[in-house]
Parts: structure tokens; sequence; C-alpha cells
């Protein structure tokens, strides 16, 4: 995901705000959140798998 992308999920988030989201527009939203959300999980599963279980006792 680039700052394009980020920059997008903000604009379309303004315009939901507005009221004026078209459905294609929605969509596209939930598309790119999603996006979004697996690559923040991607990084804490990778950032998790980086400790040993002896970290957390």
């Amino acid at each position: 995901m680039d700052e394009k992308d980020i920059a997008r999920i903000n604009e379309l988030a303004r315009k939901q705000k507005e009221g004026t989201l078209t459905p294609e527009e929605k969509e596209e939203q939930a598309r790119l959140r999603e996006a979004y959300l697996k690559g923040i999980r991607r990084n804490i599963r990778m950032q998790l798998g980086t400790y040993k279980e002896e970290d957390f006792q």
C-alpha cells in the first residue's frame, strides 16, 4: 500500500462523511481498506514472529 492508496482512502472517507459517496466508490473504499488492514496484520505477524516465547515470560 503506497501513499497514493492511503490518500484515496482518506478522500473516500471525507466523501462518506459528506454523504456524496457513490456505490462504486463504496466498493473501492472497502477494497482499499481491506488491503490496508491486510498489510497491518502482516506487519504485526512479522514483528511478533521475531520474538521468542521466553521474551513474554
